[in-house]
């Protein structure tokens, strides 16, 4: 993903930043569509152009596993009931009080909230990433959804999967290791199941609909390209290649 691509992006952003607070970021999309690599992409270029930028993925506000089988919900994990939602109103009060603060990090070869701690310090822009950030719309500055057909997040959830999987055969993932000797067959249909009973209703449901409050949405073809970049009220597309 090159920065150029996210100029018009970056530009919009830069529109709405005043100096001396802090621009929030909103980024959504489903899983798998690749809101961290974008969000990094992002972070990039508007550093290059001399803002200084957090970046907090909203997985580190999921509750632990052990609280979610506590509440009954662990298998529907990445729904909007199974993160700390009075942790993401603290971060963002801090973030509007210009005050340094730490969050909690999500260790997806765990599948859990890790002991790590995210330090996020005063600076220009914050982008805050994750399946449901845009729930938060009203206290963000400028909201991005990112959007791709649901065939290719499925198939780049799939992906992934098998990625952790494999890393779970070097390094020991509580989750992935029961894993590590079942066939490609077995694993897959595994994956494909958690997609149908968890990703896709939760994207359906909770997660696409957030579109309907971005300022800006983030297209993406099935080679993980930006197609176009399409700004809320204008009838011209952005960046469309």
């Amino acid at each position: 993903m090159g920065s150029s691509e996210l100029a018009p992006l970056a530009d919009h952003i830069g529109v709405r930043h005043r100096p001396g607070a802090t621009t929030v970021v909103g980024l959504s999309g489903g899983v798998a569509a690749g809101k961290s690599t974008l969000a990094a992409a992002l972070a990039s270029e508007l550093t290059d152009r001399g803002l200084t930028v957090a970046v907090v993925p909203t997985d580190g506000f999921l509750f632990p596993n052990d609280r979610l089988a506590a509440m009954g919900v662990l298998h529907r994990k990445g729904f909007p009931d199974t993160y700390d939602v009075a942790a993401v109103h603290e971060l963002l009060d801090a973030v509007s009080r210009r005050e340094p603060t730490r969050v909690p990090v999500y260790d997806h070869h765990l599948y859990d909230i890790g002991g790590e701690m995210l330090f996020i310090d005063v600076v220009d822009v914050v982008v805050v990433e994750g399946l449901n950030a845009l729930r938060f719309a009203d206290r963000l500055d400028v909201n991005v959804y990112l959007h791709a057909d649901e065939p290719d997040l499925r198939r780049w959830f799939t992906r992934r999967a098998f990625a952790l999987r494999d890393a779970a055969r070097i390094t020991y993932s509580p989750f992935f290791d029961a894993w590590t000797d079942a066939s490609d067959e077995e694993f897959e249909a595994m994956a494909v199941g958690a997609w149908e009973l968890v990703n896709l209703p939760n994207l359906v449901e909770h997660v696409e609909p957030l579109r309907s409050v971005a300022d800006v949405t983030v297209i993406k073809d099935g080679t993980h390209t930006i197609v176009a970049i399409e700004f809320a009220g204008d009838e011209e597309d952005h960046g469309r290649r």
